[in-house]
C-alpha cells in the first residue's frame, strides 16, 4: 500500500510543479525533431528534445510528461479545494453530532421518567444512541432506558417460551411420553428462572 502523502512530499512535488517550465508542452518543429516547448506566453519557452523512442509505451510516457506541467497543479489544486471542504464537512457533522447528543439526552430523561414511551419515542432513542455511540459525551439516561427496554422485551419472549414448554408438557404428559414431558418441564422451569433473573436485573 502506498504510504499516505506527507507535507514534506507534498512541498516537494508542489515546489518542483512551480519551479519547472509551465505547460502543455508541444512540439515545436522549428528547433528540431522531438523537440518540445511552450507556446502559451508571450515568447517561446523550450523544454527541450523528448526522444523517447515509438511504440505504445513510448506514445503513452511522452503524453504523460508532456501533460505534468498542467496536471500537476491541477491535482495540487484540487487536493487544497478537497481538504478545505473536508474541514467544513468536519465543522457540519460536529454541529450535527452536538444537537444529536443533546437529543438524545432530552428524549433519554423523558423516556426515562415515563412508564411506558411508546416504540415510536424508544425507536428514535435507539437511532439517536447508534448515531453517537463514537461520541464523547456524558452520561445519560438513554441507555438506561434502552436497557430497560431489552429487559422487558427479553422477558416477555421468555414467558412465551415458559408458555409453549409448558404445553409441550402436558401434550406430552396426555400420551404418556414420560421422557417429553420431563425435557419439556425442565426448559419451562428453565424459562421461568431466566425471566424470573431478568426481572430482578439477573442475567441469564
Amino acid at each position: 500500500m502506498t504510504a499516505r502523502l506527507s507535507p514534506e512530499r507534498e512541498t516537494e512535488i508542489r515546489n518542483r510543479a512551480e519551479a519547472a517550465t509551465p505547460g502543455p508542452w508541444v512540439e515545436y518543429a522549428d528547433y528540431g525533431k522531438d523537440f518540445y516547448a511552450y507556446t502559451g506566453g508571450p515568447y517561446l519557452r523550450g523544454v527541450g528534445t523528448l526522444n523517447l523512442g515509438d511504440g505504445e509505451d513510448a506514445d503513452a510516457d511522452r503524453e504523460f510528461i508532456t501533460h505534468a506541467a498542467e496536471d500537476v497543479p491541477a491535482l495540487l489544486a484540487e487536493l487544497a479545494a478537497a481538504r478545505a471542504e473536508r474541514v467544513e464537512a468536519r465543522k457540519r457533522v460536529d454541529e450535527l453530532e452536538k444537537v444529536a447528543v443533546e437529543a438524545r439526552a432530552a428524549l433519554g430523561s423523558l423516556c426515562y421518567d415515563l412508564e411506558d414511551p411508546g416504540s415510536n419515542a424508544l425507536g428514535a432513542l435507539y437511532l439517536l444512541s447508534q448515531a453517537t455511540t463514537w461520541t464523547a459525551t456524558k452520561p445519560d439516561d438513554a441507555l438506561r432506558v434502552l436497557a430497560k427496554r431489552d429487559a422487558t422485551v427479553r422477558e416477555a419472549a421468555l414467558r412465551e417460551a415458559e408458555g409453549v414448554a409448558s404445553e409441550l408438557f402436558d401434550a406430552a404428559d396426555e400420551r404418556g411420553d414420560r421422557a417429553g414431558a420431563e425435557v419439556a418441564e425442565q426448559i419451562a422451569d428453565r424459562m421461568a428462572r431466566i425471566a424470573d433473573g431478568t426481572e430482578a436485573g439477573g442475567q441469564a
